[in-house]
């Protein structure tokens, strides 16, 4: 898995905590203690910061390394407990294997930054692995409290994770033993809560809609499935069936059987949260991959629970309904390595477009081009800076690379062209070229000009020199803009704009600047 990701690089939420997080002078937002998309992120952003101070930005292999590890952790204690609750080995280890390639989210393998969940979960099983260990003795509750109150600062997933574990201990063996293994963890959530995590920025804490939050969690407990195994249908029928099982199973080991519904109960529990969590903010019929994998993680004990009790009413010879499964899980095995594959050649490309980019950022930088844009307008990828990237600290952690001259082209479109209301004051007499749409040719005269655009998409250039701006008074409402140098043409970039008057710059040095509008019409355009 590794392997597989080895040339990727860092992407979206990874920049918080690489470079605003207090790894880089001067440049923190908030503390480690501060939530992070309505986490507690203290442990997950401990482990960035170890990693960065010994690695900087020049490979993502450790951040990947400590990601996988922490998948393996979350097998290698599903397959322990399994055993330890009266799985049998073959089961127990069937179960493991379904995890261990699962393709129903490839991200929890290869995107480092979604090690806040998969630390949290691997924690949380590490602590019940604890617990069935040490048959809930004080000591062994004592550590797994330990481990389940770190997992909550990994991210919010860790209280699927105290459920899981408080109502194992619950059936099992009481609750007082469950209030002193899952007490300490909640009153220290709690205390953060009420102290850091209160103020969430861009929440707005609204409940209407909360009636599609149990269709939410009906499709988090049956999509898992499908995907799983590249049939959707599917999903619905295994967990009727699951629930059909734990409902009539009663030959199984009680600790088992308390373990799938400890499971059940955690993966409600998860989806519930998340569905809130989607509806405050909007995108509650959006369930991203990772949810699924939660899902999965969380059902195993009643899966194998299933699997155990198919297991004991097959007919002999005993070896054949072994050898179809064994063969299925081949199947699934190959369409899971598949889908990680695939996911990973994705996100390895778009990562490490991101690292070319802050090579031409440094370019840009270096050729003394004033970014027009504080920070880069970008919901995934925000906050990012042409001043920060460009800093002698940033520059010391990033790998040795020479930008390309698309390198700088598209970093150049990032922070070097500018479309807005206000001047950029780089006014100064402009080389326009009405290249498409218009009535008549541009006037080469300073001031204002009135001309018509005759189609819906018109189009002009700009000879950018050594920076250049123009005012537009137009009805359109949308801009594309493009810089062209060398016979390269960089990505477009588009611009909401109101009705009126805008101003169109570019810092970019020798370039040209393609304006497209969105509206015919009549244009003002001033050129001084």
């Amino acid at each position: 898995m590794v392997w597989l990701s080895h040339d990727a690089y860092f992407w979206g939420d990874d920049w918080t905590f690489l470079l605003r997080k207090g790894t880089i002078p001067g440049e923190a937002i908030g503390t480690l203690m501060d939530p992070y998309n309505s986490h507690w992120s203290l442990a997950h952003g401990l482990t960035y910061r170890l990693l960065f101070e010994i690695f900087g930005m020049k490979t993502y292999v450790p951040w990947l390394i400590v990601l996988v590890a922490f998948h393996a952790v979350i097998v290698l204690s599903i397959h322990y407990i399994l055993r330890r609750t009266g799985c049998p080995r073959s089961v127990a280890l069937g179960t493991a294997l379904a995890i261990l390639v699962t393709g129903v989210a490839p991200e929890m393998v290869v995107w480092d930054a979604a090690m806040s969940h998969s630390g949290a979960l691997a924690l949380g099983f590490l602590a019940l692995a604890v617990v069935v260990g040490t048959d809930a003795r004080r000591a062994g509750l004592v550590v797994a409290a330990a481990l389940l109150s770190v997992a909550l600062m990994f991210s919010a997933t860790g209280i699927s994770v105290v459920v899981l574990t408080a109502v194992f201990v619950a059936a099992q063996h009481g609750l007082r033993r469950a209030a002193l293994v899952a007490g300490p963890p909640i009153a220290m959530f709690v205390m953060w809560l009420v102290v850091w995590g209160r103020e969430v920025s861009g929440v707005s804490r609204t409940f209407d809609g909360v009636a599609d939050v149990p269709n939410y969690v009906f499709d988090g407990l049956t999509k898992v499935f499908g995907t799983a195994v590249g049939v959707p249908g599917v999903g619905p029928v295994v967990v009727v069936a699951l629930m059909i099982n734990l409902l009539t199973d009663r030959d199984s080991n009680p600790a088992l059987r308390a373990l799938a519904w400890s499971g059940l109960a955690a993966a409600v529990a998860q989806l519930v949260l998340e569905g809130v969590g989607r509806l405050q903010i909007g995108q509650i019929d959006d369930n991203p991959n990772r949810y699924a994998y939660f899902s999965l993680v969380l059902l195993s004990p009643a899966l194998a629970l299933g699997f155990a009790r198919i297991l004991r009413t097959t007919i002999e010879p005993r070896w054949l309904p072994l050898a179809g499964v064994s063969l299925a899980l081949v199947g699934y095995s190959l369409h899971g390595v598949s889908l990680v594959r695939e996911y990973s050649a994705g996100y390895t490309a778009v990562s490490r477009s991101w690292l070319d980019r802050f090579e031409g950022i440094i370019a840009s930088a270096d050729a003394g081009q004033r970014p027009l844009a504080q920070s880069y307008d970008d919901p995934v990828n925000g906050g990012i800076t042409q001043e920060l990237i460009a800093s002698q600290a940033v520059r010391a952690v990033l790998p040795d690379g020479t930008p390309s001259p698309a390198d700088r082209l598209g970093a150049e479109m990032m922070f070097n062209v500018g479309v807005g209301t206000q001047t950029y004051d780089l006014f100064n007499p402009a080389f326009v070229d009405l290249a498409f749409g218009w009535n008549r040719e541009i006037k080469k005269l300073p001031g204002c000009q009135t001309y018509v655009a005759t189609v819906p998409n018109p189009m002009l250039q700009i000879a950018t020199m050594d920076g250049i701006e123009i005012g537009v008074t137009s009805v359109s409402t949308e801009v594309t803009t493009r810089l062209v140098r060398d016979d390269m043409v960089a990505d477009g970039r588009i611009w909401n704009v109101p009705a009126g008057s805008i101003h169109i710059a570019s810092t970019a040095k020798d370039a040209v600047l393609q304006v497209s509008f969105n509206a015919a019409g009549e244009y003002t355009i001033c050129k001084q």
